[in-house]
């Protein structure tokens, strides 16, 4: 008997759609599960949520009886059912689940979240005060479309993060409530890591959570902050403890980081911040601003340096000399400038001066060999130019020579012909 590779065909379809498509007909018959006949709409975006691919079903959240069509007795107190939860029952109703490790394990996901949630301010404020003006699961997540948080799609997937918070932190009437500013996401985007994350894809740029904790969301102390950056710049943090600055922090005249690179408006380091930054505390005439201006002008010097070889290197590239050696020392001299960004919060010249001495020895080192490859280069030239005027005038005289002998010989002949 022959196989019928059109039934074969046409099955392989309709298993391939169950993996692409997850339905809920896989877990309950449609047309007789009450909540999906009248709530077409939540079917629709709850048919592509991770709890309906989960078996996670209507009645599991809010109760009721899904099995008749009568809608008095589907939603009737006696059958639990719960319309619209309130802020706090959403957190333990989903807690009930996100705390339970039987059921979390299967899926890798940890279960520590609700405690998490009840030592944020947005638990205490919710769990505690009643306050339902603060963020539940649902104003993160989404209420019947929840994705995984790697879904590109989800509200906590890293590049969406800023506008899930942004969706109550941007709201003015909101903040004022809490006396909180509610420009933090317009100044996010313009810092440095608002830049990478939502402009650049740099999904390993920090996101809210990543400096404020996710469900135990808290914001940083003073003598938080070092640790909370320092997870991503910790050689930084590391340069900073040998400062002067230290004493200040310890003081609580100064908050370690921010006090110089802002909060959300987060500013990378670079020189020109020894020019704005550090007058906001020192007077352009004390020994501290001239220490900065002192690294500012090592800097500045290297990457001159750098520069000017780099220059080189691209004008012999055209010239078609073998730069590779020249190449590799760059990027070692760059590195070296890019070892003293962090030091600069040592406030100690020594040891910036460490990388920019090799630096600039290695760009000058190139520069003076590409120098003399095209100075060798130029010399040729100008020998060659100089053997081709040579030819050029020695021919120029043969040709003068002969005309004059062909005239003489032209002469000679026609007085012998008279």
């Amino acid at each position: 008997m022959k196989p019928d590779f059109k039934l074969i065909l046409l099955l392989m379809f309709f298993l391939s759609r169950s993996f692409w498509e997850p339905s809920l007909s896989l877990a309950v018959d449609e047309e007789s599960y009450s909540c999906m006949v009248c709530h077409g709409e939540q079917k629709v975006e709850f048919n592509q949520s991770i709890h309906a691919q989960g078996g996670i079903l209507c009645h599991d959240c809010h109760g009721g009886d899904p099995a008749t069509l009568d809608q008095d007795a589907a939603m009737s107190p006696q059958a639990g059912f719960v319309g619209k939860p309130t802020k706090k029952k959403i957190a333990y109703l989903c807690g009930d689940c996100h705390a339970d490790r039987k059921r979390m394990q299967p899926f890798g996901i940890p279960t520590h979240q609700l405690d998490d949630y009840k030592t944020s301010l947005h638990g205490m404020a919710v769990l505690e005060k009643n306050d339902f003006d603060a963020a539940t699961c649902t104003d993160c997540h989404g209420t019947h479309k929840i994705l995984r948080a790697d879904n590109s799609e989800s509200k906590v997937f890293p590049t969406n993060v800023p506008g899930t918070c942004a969706n109550c932190h941007s709201n003015q009437e909101l903040m004022d409530k809490y006396h909180l500013p509610f420009n933090t996401f317009e100044e996010y985007k313009q810092g440095i890591h608002g830049i990478y994350l939502l402009e650049k894809n740099d999904r390993s740029a920090p996101t809210c959570a990543r400096c404020h904790g996710n469900h135990g969301a808290l914001p940083p102390g003073v003598t938080q902050v070092e640790h909370v950056c320092g997870q991503c710049h910790s050689r930084a943090v590391d340069y900073f403890e040998q400062s002067p600055h230290q004493t200040a922090m310890k003081s609580n005249l100064m908050a370690q980081c921010i006090s110089c690179h802002q909060q959300h408006q987060t500013q990378t380091a670079n020189v020109a911040m020894l020019d704005t930054v550090c007058t906001r505390c020192h007077d352009e005439s004390s020994g501290a601003y001239k220490r900065g201006q002192q690294i500012k002008t090592l800097l500045v010097e290297t990457q001159v340096e750098i520069d000017g070889a780099e220059a080189l290197i691209d004008k012999a590239k055209l010239k078609g000399v073998d730069v590779t050696e020249d190449e590799v020392g760059l990027e070692r001299a760059k590195s070296n400038l890019l070892e003293a960004i962090p030091t600069i919060h040592a406030l100690n010249i020594s040891l910036v001066e460490e990388n920019t001495v090799q630096a600039k020895s290695i760009s000058s080192d190139i520069k003076l060999r590409i120098h003399e490859i095209l100075e060798s280069f130029r010399l040729r030239k100008l020998a060659l130019g100089v053997v081709w005027l040579f030819i050029l005038f020695t021919a120029t005289v043969l040709y003068i020579k002969k005309k004059r002998a062909d005239r003489e010989f032209d002469l000679r002949q026609g007085g012998q012909g008279t």
